[in-house]
């Protein structure tokens, strides 16, 4: 005589049975965490569509800089201290702390931490002819980044692609605006 037993038998209500005499395991079972159904609401502003905004923006005052042919001064420093300041903190990140998400972030190819030095170069009256070398490089960079998320070395956000555009534009009229 052959015997065939199947320990354990689970239903939806999460009771469990020893088939195939199907006696109950436990008497009763205690849900200690019901996880709530959460609902993602979509919500208009995105952070593409902000970043989308801004680079119209600042594409709108770099064809009025270009028009009139003077430079905004003010958006240069702005551009370059917080692009600066996010490659300082991305900077910190991955050098200061154990985290390893931030772990060779290729964030710092556009927030680049010296931004954060030159942005104070934007003011002097005199420019500067490593200037012109400088924003080559920063659009050399911008140029890497984007050949890293076209080979998918690192994968970003389509938010990115406004930030890359306006910081792309930006920098190629300032460099050439200081010939």
């Amino acid at each position: 005589m052959q015997t065939t037993l199947f320990i354990f038998f689970t239903t939806t209500t999460g009771t469990r049975f020893i088939s195939p005499y199907f006696l109950p395991l436990v008497k009763q079972t205690n849900f200690l965490y019901k996880q709530r159904e959460t609902v993602i609401k979509n919500s208009i502003i995105t952070p593409l569509l902000m970043f989308s905004l801004l680079a119209l923006l600042v594409l709108f005052l770099t064809y009025r800089d270009f028009k009139y042919k003077i430079q905004n001064k003010h958006l240069d420093f702005t551009i370059l201290f917080v692009t600066g300041l996010v490659g300082l903190l991305v900077v910190l990140l991955w050098f200061a702390t154990d985290h390893s998400a931030t772990k060779n972030n290729y964030n710092i190819f556009w927030a680049f931490l010296p931004n954060l030095y030159f942005a104070f170069y934007v003011y002097k009256t005199k420019k500067e002819t490593f200037l012109k070398k400088y924003y080559l490089l920063l659009l050399a960079l911008i140029f890497i980044q984007i050949l890293l998320w076209l080979f998918k070395v690192e994968v970003f956000n389509l938010a990115m692609i406004p930030i890359l555009l306006m910081l792309s534009v930006r920098y190629f009229y300032n460099n050439l605006s200081l010939t």
